[in-house]
């Protein structure tokens, strides 16, 4: 039996679940009956699921399907980065339109890919810290038949709560420091990448990254994104890390990759910059436009101090 809306009306903070099913029937009763549920107390309803399970929801919906918004999951589950300010913008256009809550159903696409699961995963611990104050209700299915049994394992790590024939409390749950530590990438160096020369300042090094991106054959729009992300990093190792003392670049995997090394300790926070910042110019807020830009940004330690790598 799901709960009531409670938790999820005007003053409230963030409900994630997990809902764990193996048959089209639990998903589309159970899901239902949340979607429903959101409508009846006035908050703004989302679907992010696949098309099929579009169908599904909006058989058992009928005329009511009409105030839900429905959300081709394939094209928010894109990058980790890209599904949180995906996120961030849909409840916060809700609520600022006043919206007393937002209910959603968030159907995760984890990828083909153990490496794919666990940034699926860590992003899933992340959302509990990206949206708590919010007012929402976020139920994640996850298809037992066709999912890895690692995957379905980890729901109850990264989830408060876990609906199956009735909704729990998980035993199990982590927190986000937890989970994304054991999750983080660890530092493997890179020996393609080629040092670039010293640069006495960020326009100098962006005039030396601008030619390292031209003589790769990186289209303009890319090449304008990475400048702009690694102009961030940059900035942010000049400002904070004690400075930058070594850059490389080149094409690993047909990417290409920009690595930027400073002086510092290292951060704490492996996946600084996945939390939507609370000004443009506030904490966080540099790394978060660099994750929007590229295709993955990954912060290690290494032995030259903390290492951003980006990929384009």
């Amino acid at each position: 039996m799901l709960p009531d809306g409670a938790a999820t009306r005007s003053g409230a903070k963030l409900r994630h679940d997990a809902f764990v099913y193996e048959s089209d029937e639990q998903f589309s009763t159970q899901m239902s009956q949340v979607l429903a549920g959101g409508l009846d107390e006035g908050a703004a309803v989302v679907a992010v699921t696949s098309r099929g399970n579009w169908s599904l929801l909006r058989a058992v919906l009928g005329e009511r399907a009409s105030s839900v918004q429905f959300m081709d999951r394939d094209e928010v589950y894109l990058r980790p980065a890209k599904a949180l300010a995906r996120y961030d913008a849909t409840l916060r256009h809700h609520l600022g339109k006043g919206a007393p809550a937002v209910r959603v159903v968030g159907e995760v696409q984890f990828g083909p890919t153990e490496k794919e699961w666990g940034e699926w995963t860590a992003y899933e611990a992340l959302t509990n810290r990206a949206f708590a104050d919010k007012a929402a209700w976020i139920v994640c299915p996850y298809d037992a038949r066709v999912l890895p049994q690692s995957v379905i394992d980890d729901v109850w790590r990264t989830h408060p709560n876990v609906i199956t024939s009735e909704r729990q409390a998980s035993s199990l749950y982590e927190g986000v420091e937890a989970v994304t530590r054991a999750l983080a990438p660890r530092y493997e160096a890179l020996p393609r990448l080629a040092p670039l020369p010293p640069a006495p300042d960020g326009q100098a090094f962006r005039d030396l990254l601008a030619a390292r991106l031209a003589a790769a054959g990186v289209p303009g729009v890319p090449t304008l994104d990475m400048l702009v992300a690694a102009n961030e990093v940059y900035a942010n190792a000049e400002r904070h890390g004690g400075g930058v003392t070594l850059v490389r670049t080149g094409r690993v995997e047909g990417r290409f990759v920009c690595e930027i090394s400073d002086a510092g300790a290292g951060l704490d926070d492996p996946y600084a910059g996945y939390v939507p910042p609370a000004s443009e110019d506030g904490p966080g807020a540099g790394l978060w436009v660099a994750r929007q830009l590229t295709w993955r940004l990954d912060l290690l330690t290494s032995p030259q101090g903390l290492t951003a790598r980006l990929w384009l």
